[in-house]
């Protein structure tokens, strides 16, 4: 018996303890804000501990309104004994993802060795995914994404028994878990059905599998989905869509006619409409999309550079040494070279996995990792099937040993540039995009008289709600007292008032003259530095290190009181 066979489960199980440590190290200090998703999460379930409602009063929702989309209900309820056990603080909102993160690790190995690959190969992409860029920032983080990755993996692994003729009850737990990623996070819903359904439907035809298997899987899928259909839940599928897919873009329809009138001046109409139109140019932007999400520098150089806040500068989703290894991993699947003969069944599976993972994230814009978390296993497959691919030009044993050595040294060393850089340099650099000045601005307005009305300037997503997670606001006193806006085309509404807390986008001048016509006190929250001319400031919030300026607390009336000829009319 060889050292991996003997030892495999305590290198597994060091290795997810090593992962779970490394996610949870300075998880209160780096960063030291939250995303605002992050803190709105921690408060629907802070709200149901102690009220049984969200914060709009609905009793135990299944779809929780949301200000800029529908929340599901997987993380709000898991949060719960975390935020009674810890408190509702960063700790508490991120230890599950942390968790789920780390059990991630295992769920890959269990993958892996589903499809045949060596126990030293399976430790190695369950490395991978301990290390790498990507798994490190979606556990490291509350994305409920991360939870329904981890739910994706398993139902992989039971689908792949069903593939190889086990028993019906593989197909009951898949269809359960597949079924679960639907609660959790939408990107899910379209790559589970469309991937089930293509994998089944190959093996049914091809006579692999019994059409009672099938049967029984899609009735336990479909039995678990149907609430969600229900008219009043139906809409939050397509309410995310509708405000980031491809077709709620109104610059496509400018750029289409801008286009178009361009070329009618000098070509017949017919030609420029031909050439010009909504399905050409939308099939065109998707397959850019699609072949943006396999390029090297989203996968392995840059990462997402448009949302720093999921990438840390100059890294991609994995270490640029995986590279070449992703590589053979396409061509042994495409062309059958590896030398353990992968099964058709396999290199369908994973070929499948490739082509249908992504449509969530190129139809609602460029590769980003939270979308494109469904593509994660299919890669980590790819990857160490490229190792298998590898080692049979390899001469003997000892020198796959010395390479597979190699590999790893190379990972856990590559990681530790990335590590360091994200805790001493990203979350500092960045802390803006966290949001890390909040808590201390928060308590700093809480500290005013509450006769004073702080206006807020929306520079910063729903300050009302960050407020609320900041403060600890009693939930119930929030359900009574918060004021709703108006209600966007969207149909979502963003709180506006709190106590003596309003957001508005009114100017300070304004603010100060009607607060000293009135004879009150009230202070401008907002991000401009007034320097022409020059006015004074109550507080001034900076950035972690403190050569950067994020926030300033005004007194209008003190301004306004000292130019009154401004108020004249």
């Amino acid at each position: 018996m060889s050292f991996f066979k003997r030892y495999s489960s305590f290198l597994l199980l060091v290795l997810v303890l090593f992962s779970f440590a490394i996610r949870f190290l300075w998880l209160d200090r780096s960063p030291r804000g939250l995303l605002i998703d992050e803190a709105h999460f921690g408060y629907i379930s802070y709200s149901l501990l102690e009220t049984g409602m969200d914060e709009h009063g609905i009793s135990w929702p299944v779809i929780f309104k949301g200000f800029g989309d529908q929340k599901l209900p997987v993380q709000a309820y898991l949060l719960m004994p975390f935020i009674k056990l810890i408190g509702l603080n960063s700790v508490g909102v991120r230890l599950p993802s942390v968790i789920f993160g780390s059990l991630l690790v295992a769920a890959i190995y269990w993958l892996l060795r589903e499809f045949k690959i060596k126990e030293e190969l399976s430790l190695f992409g369950s490395l991978i995914v301990a290390l790498s860029p990507w798994t490190f920032m979606m556990s490291r983080f509350a994305y409920e994404a991360n939870l329904a990755l981890l739910f994706f993996t398993l139902s992989l692994v039971f689908l792949h028994k069903v593939a190889r003729g086990k028993s019906s009850w593989w197909g009951v737990a898949s269809a359960s878990l597949m079924a679960l990623t639907w609660y959790t996070y939408i990107a899910f819903r379209p790559v589970t059905l469309l991937f089930s359904v293509a994998v089944l439907l190959f093996l049914f035809v091809s006579k692999k599998i019994k059409w009672q298997r099938v049967a029984v899987f899609g009735v336990v899928l479909v039995a678990l989905v149907t609430p969600l259909f229900h008219p009043q839940l139906a809409a939050s599928g397509a309410a995310r869509f509708n405000q980031v897919g491809i077709l709620a873009d109104e610059g496509v329809v400018m750029a289409i006619n801008q286009n178009r009138t361009f070329c009618d001046a000098k070509l017949p109409r017919l030609l420029c409409y031909g050439l010009w139109n909504k399905p050409l140019y939308i099939s065109k932007t998707l397959v850019k999309r699609f072949v943006a999400t396999y390029s090297p520098q989203f996968l392995f150089t840059t990462g997402d550079v448009q949302n720093r806040y999921q990438s840390v500068e100059n890294f991609g989703q994995f270490y640029l040494i995986l590279l070449p290894l992703l590589f053979l991993g396409v061509v042994g699947t495409l062309f059958k070279v590896d030398a353990q003969k992968t099964l058709n069944n396999d290199r369908l599976f994973i070929l499948l996995g490739l082509l249908i993972a992504p449509i969530p994230s190129i139809l609602s814009g460029e590769p980003q990792m939270v979308r494109l978390s469904p593509l994660l296993p299919f890669l980590v497959l790819l990857i160490t099937l490229g190792v298998q691919v590898g080692w049979q030009f390899l001469a003997t044993r000892n020198w796959q040993r010395i390479i597979g050595g190699g590999l790893t040294a190379a990972v856990i060393l590559s990681s530790l540039p990335f590590l360091i850089s994200f805790y001493t340099i990203h979350t500092v650099k960045y802390d803006e995009a966290y949001q890390s000045y909040l808590p201390k601005l928060f308590e700093t307005i809480d500290s005013y008289p509450d006769e004073v009305s702080i206006y807020v300037r929306p520079f910063f997503s729903d300050p009302i709600m960050a407020y609320a997670y900041y403060r600890q606001i009693s939930p119930s006193h929030y359900q009574e007292n918060v004021i709703l806006g108006k209600k966007e085309d969207s149909g979502f509404q963003h709180a506006v008032g709190l106590d003596n807390l309003i957001v508005s986008e009114e100017p300070m001048l304004n603010i100060g003259c009607r607060a000293v016509k009135e004879n009150k006190a009230a202070y401008f929250v907002t991000n401009e530095d007034f320097k022409r001319p020059p006015i004074p400031y109550l507080y001034q919030a900076v950035s972690e290190n403190g050569a950067m300026n994020y926030a300033y607390v005004y007194d209008t009336v003190a301004y306004a009181s000292k130019h009154p000829e401004l108020c004249l009319d």
